[in-house]
């Protein structure tokens, strides 16, 4: 057999695509096929590459969003080639992630390529799934003491939570709804966090929350109370144990105070430890103790007893009180304390008691003041005595004779004497005398300005028509005054005396009052009289110094008045207490 050696003149695949061959060592001898010798002859040879080179893709695959995309992951294409023993092998991708999370498939074209340009391709499936869920990073537990920043801090803690996603966002949420099992602000809770992803993946954790109140409340008492004891005391104390105030960190608050009244002090006094006690909603309490006073520190008042000017007793300088009349403190007052329960101190400037001895000066006072219950005395105040050089007659007359009108005015001449001084005082008074069933007449009259003295004679006439009358002894003390009765048949005015200037020592009716008589009978006391004698009327008030002969008073002197004078003829009055006419 013959051996054939050829050449290649070209590459193979060249730009035109060929393979050419040839022949540069030709046999010495050739046969064909029947063994017939056959001529060599020198010839090029060429071969054509059509055939596109085979490719297998990978499986498809599904992978996570988070995974890895390139081949080196999802696998190669592979390709092999009878002329080219390394194929030109790409890759192209068509994205179809309208999923969540950027989820859905790529279609993934795998393309073989030989040197003579020759071409084959596959497609391969990749999905993109997310099997992963969020990573969920939670918090510690959360233990906190309450206080007014537990709720930021709680809204700060669940806000802490948060979370990852290999494939997109992740929202977190938790299913807090507040404490519960707890006092004021405290309590637990249990938190269930929870993390989900765009395709609805969770993650979750649990966690607790633990808020205690273990801080008592803080209590603002007020300082310690001293008040005067009246009528806004009791408003005070309530003010004051309302004071107190108290805040708590947890919750609210409520004050009580254990004040039960005050120790028994004199009157509205007294005093009490007061404890004040904060209590907060948890039972937590907070205390602080108080003293209270209520104190009497402020004087009664009282009404000083009116000063008393009175005229001296029956003598000199002296005078008997009463107690009535002395009088007593009145209109005690007191803001603490009730008057019965109170003393009364008095002191007199002569140093005299009891309180009602003798006034023996001509003035004298009197210090009170009152003391309450609580000890507190009022300012003194004075009251002063004053023993007038006066002293007091009361004086009954009695005026005899059947008269005529109802009343009837005389001037009655007094003389009061002090026998043994030889001292008298004379008084002129106008006394009207009122009629009286049995036809006398009566009068009763004061002297509250006799010099004081000691009487023992007094006299009355009417000048102009009676006798004098002396009492000797005829004044007794009856209290405050001297006693005087010109009354009964002894003692009365008897009438028919008419004129004294002739009568001494002592008066009497004798011929000159019938005289007097004579010349007046038949007169009318009226209106057509001078001016100086009374007008219509029997009348003889003093300053009247006519003679006057109208003695029963029925303004006409006639035979009536005649039997008072011819009744009493000749009789005689009483000498004067200063032994003076009549």
């Amino acid at each position: 057999m013959a051996v054939l050696s050829f050449t290649a003149l070209v590459n193979i695949c060249d730009e035109h695509g060929l393979l050419v061959w040839r022949a540069h060592s030709p046999p010495s001898r050739l046969s064909d096929s029947f063994g017939h010798p056959v001529i060599p002859e020198l010839v090029d040879a060429s071969v054509a590459d059509h055939v596109a080179p085979a490719i297998t893709c990978p499986a498809d695959v599904e992978i996570g969003c988070e995974e890895p995309r390139t081949p080196d992951f999802t696998g190669w294409a592979l390709a092999h080639d009878t002329c080219d023993s390394a194929p030109l092998v790409e890759w192209s991708d068509t994205e179809y992630l309208t999923g969540c999370n950027g989820t859905g498939t790529i279609a993934r074209n795998w393309t073989a390529t030989d040197h003579c340009g020759n071409r084959n391709s596959c497609l391969q499936t990749i999905t993109i799934v997310d099997r992963t869920p969020p990573e969920l990073i939670c918090p510690d537990d959360l233990v906190l003491e309450c206080g007014p920043e537990s709720e930021a801090e709680i809204a700060a803690w669940l806000a802490s939570t948060h979370a990852t996603d290999d494939c997109g966002a992740a929202v977190v949420t938790n299913d807090y709804t507040g404490l519960a099992g707890g006092c004021g602000g405290a309590g637990t809770a249990t938190v269930v966090f929870t993390a989900t992803d765009e395709c609805g993946l969770t993650s979750t954790c649990e966690r607790s929350i633990a808020i205690s109140d273990t801080t008592p409340p803080v209590l603002d008492c007020p300082p310690d109370l001293v008040v005067e004891c009246g009528p806004g005391a009791a408003a005070a104390v309530a003010a004051w144990l309302a004071s107190a105030t108290a805040t708590d960190s947890c919750g609210s608050v409520s004050v009580t105070n254990d004040f039960g009244g005050l120790s028994d002090a004199c009157a509205a006094t007294g005093s009490a430890v007061v404890t004040f006690t904060a209590t907060d909603e948890c039972g937590l309490t907070a205390t602080c103790t108080r003293q209270l006073t209520v104190v009497d520190t402020l004087p009664p008042t009282f009404t000083c007893p009116a000063d008393v000017v009175r005229n001296a007793d029956p003598g000199c300088y002296r005078l008997t009180l009463s107690l009535a009349e002395i009088g007593w403190p009145s209109d005690l007052h007191d803001e603490c304390s009730e008057p019965e329960d109170w003393s009364v101190l008095w002191v007199r400037s002569d140093g005299a008691a009891p309180l009602a001895a003798p006034f023996t000066k001509p003035s004298t006072t009197i210090t009170w003041a009152v003391v309450d219950e609580c000890g507190n005395v009022s300012p003194p105040q004075i009251q002063t005595i004053t023993v007038l050089p006066f002293n007091t007659a009361q004086v009954e007359i009695e005026l005899e004779g059947e008269l005529l009108p109802d009343t009837l005015v005389r001037c009655v001449k007094f003389v009061f004497a002090n026998s043994a001084s030889g001292a008298t005082v004379e008084r002129y008074e106008n006394v009207e005398f009122v009629r009286q069933p049995d036809g006398n007449a009566f009068a009763s009259l004061t002297f509250s300005d006799l010099p004081c003295d000691v009487y023992d004679c007094v006299t009355a006439e009417d000048e102009l028509h009676s006798l004098g009358v002396r009492l000797a002894p005829g004044l007794t003390p009856d209290g405050a005054a001297w006693a005087v009765a010109f009354t009964g048949p002894a003692e009365r005015l008897v009438q028919g005396d008419l004129i004294d200037v002739y009568d001494e020592p002592a008066d009497v009716v004798d011929l000159l009052d019938f005289a007097v008589f004579l010349h007046q009978w038949g007169r009318v006391y009226d209106t057509s009289l001078p001016p100086d004698l009374p007008d219509g009327d029997g009348h003889t008030p003093c300053g009247l110094y006519v003679l006057h002969a109208d003695l029963n008073g029925d303004g006409v002197v006639d035979a009536s008045d005649y039997a008072f004078i011819s009744a009493h003829f000749g009789e005689l009055g009483d000498v004067n207490c200063d032994a003076e006419p009549g």
